[in-house]
């Protein structure tokens, strides 16, 4: 499952039990995270309380020293990893435009 049914499910859920509202179409608001939202052009209010805590996927990529024998000098790989974590998501009412 991909983060965004994984983030749409709850969003449903957390709609249905009425933690977060739906909009005037039916949708539950957005959740995002606090960097989304900040790369979004908004800002989370202070002493705001994130909504949901949810468990997403995460992409992480690193350099690993190749230490095979038969090379003398180390080489570097890139490699990459994609592991569960948890993320913290804030709704639309919870968050204010950045003035530029």
């Amino acid at each position: 499952m991909t983060n965004v049914e994984i983030i749409n499910n709850e969003a449903i859920k957390l709609a249905e039990a009425g933690i977060i509202n739906y909009n005037e179409i039916g949708i539950p608001e957005e959740l995002h995270t606090y960097a989304a939202w900040k790369k979004f052009g908004y800002q989370v209010r202070r002493g705001e309380k994130a909504k949901a805590c949810i468990k997403i996927w995460k992409y992480k990529r690193f350099a690993k020293e190749n230490t095979d024998d038969t090379k003398d000098q180390l080489d570097v790989i890139n490699t990459a990893k994609m592991f569960m974590t948890k993320a913290y998501f804030f709704t639309i009412g919870q968050v204010d435009k950045i003035n530029k």
